[in-house]
């Protein structure tokens, strides 16, 4: 018997491609329900993560997962999901509850802090926001059940997980050649599409010295030298980034790092820092291209902004891929126009283009759908890059399956306008190579004759 089984969903969905795909968790970490353990085995409790992505479950039927769930005998099951996965949390909820009624069920992540009431149809417990005191203190039996607001958790307080921990789920760092931390809980912006549930919550870092032994355990452990930081805020300033140089340098840690970068973050004076650093990868959000939705959605940038921050993060080497999401509530064909040009003359090494989704949580789903448009697609299985979901009041479905269309086209534009230039620089670095040994070798060819 142990004292909880943590299950992270998965997609319920034979779709291979994009984050929403059958698969796409696998090149995530599932940390939310590992931290939870690890906090659990620091103040003595058993647990065991489930991860429906690995490979012993993910085939498995609903019945077959929740015979093995309680295989264990656990004396509670803790469901994470994130809205795409909420069908399966769902679907494991009601079978475990049919075959093992006595056993209580917590169900938590964004999709069920955003609606708790959902979850309270199918659990005892939901936890809204950190759940690793709510789970604990559940445990203890200082709970009834309903639903808990968490206590923030100093990040530092709960363990990183070890490699034994990361080799009991799906997760595939080697198969796709980086490693992705997070160094900070909550967020400062105010995005309106926003998923990841932070909101208004308070800004918590993990200490340098966490981060550097995050980092540390990566190197160590993986043949791997790519850490892909999921956080928006892992530089938030210039003396977190001098603490950063000085602990890596300490550690002796060399590492690449790709990170995400708000355009009114970016500032000249520390990008030199930032390559010192390992930094060569950065993820601009980007959004749009039209003022008139930049101002609507709350990113508090313009146009200028964001293509200085670009062309300056390009003329320092980077690599900068920019960001997009096509529907925007009040999106016109204007705009959407104004969107894929901006993203086609921006000095830009990638690009990413989405469609709007409309997840529970941000205020696009809170200030009510109906407002500005409908939802195209239901099965919220599929909500993710992949196909239209929502569809704004002056948008048909033909015109916004044709510019994602063309994104994808200028996409492709834009890799290969990189792949030219990295052609070109090897030519150049080629030709004064050449002209610099046609240069050496002329002296002693003359002194021979």
């Amino acid at each position: 018997m142990i004292d909880v089984v943590l299950v992270r969903c998965r997609n319920l969905t034979e779709q291979e491609g994009g984050d929403a795909g059958k698969l796409g968790g696998r090149d995530y970490p599932a940390l939310g329900v590992l931290y939870i353990q690890t906090y659990l085995r620091k103040h003595g409790f058993s647990s065991l993560v489930m991860d429906r992505y690995d490979d012993k479950y993910i085939n498995l039927d609903m019945e077959q997962f929740v015979e093995e769930v309680h295989k264990v005998q656990p004396r509670f099951v803790g469901i994470s999901a994130i809205t795409c996965q909420s069908p399966d949390a769902e679907s494991i909820a009601r079978f475990s509850k049919s075959k093992f009624p006595d056993i209580p069920l917590i169900l938590g992540g964004v999709h069920y802090g955003a609606l708790p009431e959902e979850g309270l149809k199918i659990a005892e417990y939901v936890v809204i926001g950190d759940g690793e005191h709510a789970t604990l203190e559940i445990l203890q039996g200082l709970h009834q059940p309903g639903v808990i607001q968490g206590k923030s958790i100093d990040p530092d307080e709960v363990p990183f997980p070890t490699k034994e921990d990361f080799s009991n789920t799906g997760y595939w760092p080697d198969k796709i050649g980086k490693f992705s931390l997070i160094t900070a809980r909550g967020c400062p912006f105010e995005c309106y599409f926003c998923k990841d549930g932070f909101r208004g919550s308070a800004v918590r870092h993990h200490s340098v010295e966490y981060v550097g032994e995050m980092v540390e355990f990566v190197l160590k452990n993986y043949a791997i030298d790519k850490i892909f930081i999921l956080d928006d805020i892992f530089i938030p300033n210039e003396e977190r980034l001098r603490a950063y140089l000085e602990e890596f340098k300490k550690r002796k840690i060399k590492a690449r790092f790709e990170v995400f970068f708000h355009p009114n973050t970016v500032r000249e004076k520390l990008l030199p820092l930032f390559w010192e650093l390992g930094v060569r990868k950065i993820s601009l959000g980007i959004e749009s291209g039209s003022e008139q939705v930049l101002a609507e959605m709350g990113k508090h940038v313009g146009k200028e902004l964001i293509r200085e921050s670009a062309r300056l993060l390009h003329s320092y080497g980077f690599e900068v891929s920019g960001l997009f999401i096509l529907g925007h509530r009040g999106e016109t064909s204007e705009t959407m126009r104004e969107t894929l040009d901006f993203a086609r003359d921006l000095s830009l090494s990638t690009a990413w283009f989405s469609y709007m989704v409309p997840f529970p949580g941000t205020p696009v789903w809170n200030e009510g759908i109906d407002r500005y448009g409908k939802i195209v697609h239901e099965d919220i299985s599929d909500w993710g890059n992949l196909i239209p979901v929502f569809l704004p009041k002056d948008l048909t479905i033909d015109q916004i399956t044709e510019g994602m269309r063309e994104a994808q086209s200028i996409k492709k534009q834009i890799r290969k306008r990189l792949g030219n230039k990295i052609q070109r620089l090897k030519r150049k670095t080629e030709y004064q190579w050449n002209f610099r040994f046609k240069e050496f070798l002329a002296p002693k060819t003359f002194a021979n004759h």
